[in-house]
């Protein structure tokens, strides 16, 4: 798939493509798969457009986490309305998962409890809230001391069995790090990372 448009159609047509190859998805919390997607997003921007990727994933018999950011400068995860956006994507087969944004909460790294202490804050006011919230946790612009490294109390995205040891797609900065992203053919297995909006 050479041609990237961040369309919808665009999404659809790519999701086409790993079904025509048998590739199946996976939850984050029930570990590194051997085969199949991770399917991973982060809801930086716009869960209204969230929504419609769920749905489009559901249409397509794919199913994926939404980690959202409730430190966004674009929305509140505790409205009415996005609430309701973030309920149908539960509602889809989805699972909601925490975004968490640790530049908000510490100027440098910081112990591992602290830091543990504060996403099962986060995690316990999701999971008061919303259906379908996964253990594991996704890093917003992550920095370096958690790339490649385990914590002890919680699961994410950037550990090692996630990151380094199966295949990494990501689009950052409206571009795929490598373009196209799929020119050698999909990893196996493989988290792939789509940011709505």
């Amino acid at each position: 798939m050479t041609d990237v448009t961040y369309t919808y159609d665009w999404y659809r047509g790519l999701l086409e493509q790993f079904s025509e190859a048998g590739c199946s998805f996976h939850r984050f919390d029930d570990g590194a798969p051997d085969e199949g997607i991770l399917l991973r997003h982060d809801v930086d921007w716009s869960p209204e457009t969230a929504l419609e990727m769920a749905k489009i994933e559901a249409d397509q018999g794919a199913s994926g986490i939404y980690f959202v950011l409730p430190t966004s400068a674009f929305y509140n995860p505790h409205t009415p309305e996005i609430r309701a956006a973030l309920a149908e994507i539960a509602d889809l087969g989805h699972d909601i998962g925490l975004h968490f944004d640790s530049h908000a909460y510490f100027e440098a790294e910081p112990d591992s409890e602290t830091l543990a202490h504060r996403i099962r804050q986060d995690q316990t006011i999701f999971q008061d809230r919303f259906k379908n919230v996964a253990d594991t946790i996704a890093f917003h612009n992550p920095p370096d001391w958690v790339l490649g490294r385990r914590f002890e109390g919680f699961d994410h995205t950037y550990e090692p069995r996630f990151f380094d040891q199966i295949g990494y797609r990501a689009d950052s900065l409206g571009r795929w790090r490598e373009e196209p992203p799929f020119d050698s053919g999909f990893a196996d297995p493989m988290q792939l990372l789509v940011h709505p909006g």
